[in-house]
């Protein structure tokens, strides 16, 4: 299992990214 930090990091450059398509 990850760490909590390490998936909250990809989460928040996850919706980083998806923040980004949204705005395409």
């Amino acid at each position: 299992l990850a760490a909590p930090e390490g998936h909250l990091l990809v989460s928040s450059s996850l919706d980083r990214t998806m923040s980004v398509w949204d705005l395409r």
